[in-house]
């Protein structure tokens, strides 16, 4: 009697890599058109052609290339068939065009921005590019080499790490004046009101962060995902989201830190995690209910104090929570609903 070993997943481009389009189609979109503001139209739908004229101009003309060129990468390593290459490269900067046509035209709409013939074709010959690299890339990797690729797992602690993720960079977007980088320099330095329950926030978010990246990524790309979550928080001193106090980046880096060289490998260390973490979610309710004074209805988190908040202050929350909530969930479905473990059945192959 011999027993049968499962055979391994294996990655197929042409259906993974589909996500990955059509995720970064959004993220174009994303940049392209923030913030949306209806208003009417100005007198051309697209500007035409204009001289470059000075380095910003250049920079700019650089910049629409380099933006689509990801898309024409990833369009022709999606292609199902591995016949036809040049209808292939054409479908795919047709695909790019037609993007680039639909953003640039509802440009016309957002007050201070414009719309121009030269961006969308900027933006088709970057897709075109792309699409050559792609036949390049795809020419020297061979399919032999993709074929045993393992497939990445699209689940759970991914969905809640782009949540973790969201809640420190929302909205994406770069500070490109230098009195709001002096601004978000200045609160960086500051020390904020609630530190201690911010901090312990902040670090059992970083730990809860890395046993869900320990979880999806391979042990050796696991150190690296934790140096680029360290630098996370840092970064937010050159985006509108604003930057975090020195005591909470100290705080995180030396979270992960711990979490690299302590606690890894440890068996209690999802129950600790899932404990500190539903410790800190009571101190958070908590924390906004008014023990002491005239009565008042309870305001439960994440919904307090969001009525009236800024936009881009509430999507921040709601993701903070939706991650430090679903993390607990996680850890505690970890712990607690163990899957039964089937036993192999034994193939019949050879039997008499």
């Amino acid at each position: 009697m011999t027993l049968v070993a499962p055979e391994p997943v294996r990655w197929y481009p042409s259906r993974d890599l589909k996500k990955a389009v059509y995720f970064y189609a959004f993220f174009i979109a994303y940049f392209t058109l923030y913030p949306w503001q209806v208003a009417s139209p100005g007198e051309s739908l697209l500007q035409g052609l204009r001289p470059l004229a000075g380095p910003r101009a250049y920079v700019d003309a650089v910049g629409n290339i380099f933006f689509y060129l990801p898309l024409g990468v990833l369009g022709v390593l999606t292609w199902r068939r591995r016949d036809d290459l040049w209808r292939r490269v054409i479908a795919v900067t047709a695909s790019g065009a037609a993007l680039a046509l639909i953003l640039e035209a509802a440009q016309a709409w957002i007050p201070g921005r414009d719309s121009s013939v030269q961006d969308l074709l900027l933006n088709t010959f970057g897709t075109m590019v792309g699409a050559g690299l792609a036949l390049t890339i795809n020419r020297d990797r061979g399919s032999a080499a993709t074929s045993s690729l393992v497939a990445p797992r699209w689940s759970t602690p991914v969905v809640l790490a782009l949540a973790w993720l969201v809640a420190q960079w929302f909205p994406f977007l770069p500070v490109l004046r230098v009195p709001a980088l002096r601004y978000s320099l200045a609160h960086a330095i500051h020390l904020p009101s609630g530190l201690w329950l911010d901090l312990a926030d902040t670090v059992i978010g970083c730990l809860v962060l890395s046993r869900l990246l320990r979880a999806v990524v391979s042990r050796s790309t696991w150190p690296f995902a934790l140096l680029a979550a360290g630098l996370v928080l840092p970064l937010r001193l050159f985006l509108m989201a604003g930057s975090v106090s020195w005591v909470l980046t100290l705080g995180a880096a030396a979270a992960l830190l711990v979490s690299r060289f302590v606690v890894t490998g440890s068996r209690q260390e999802t129950r600790v995690l899932a404990s500190l973490a539903v410790l800190v979610i009571a101190a958070r309710v908590l924390g906004t209910a008014n023990t002491w004074g005239t009565p008042e209805p309870f305001p439960l988190p994440p919904f307090s104090g969001l009525p009236g908040a800024a936009r881009d202050a509430v999507v921040r929350n709601y993701a903070w929570m939706f991650f430090l909530y679903g993390g607990t969930l996680w850890m505690l479905r970890e712990v607690f609903v163990r899957p039964a473990q089937e036993t192999p059945r034994p193939s019949t192959r050879g039997a008499r």
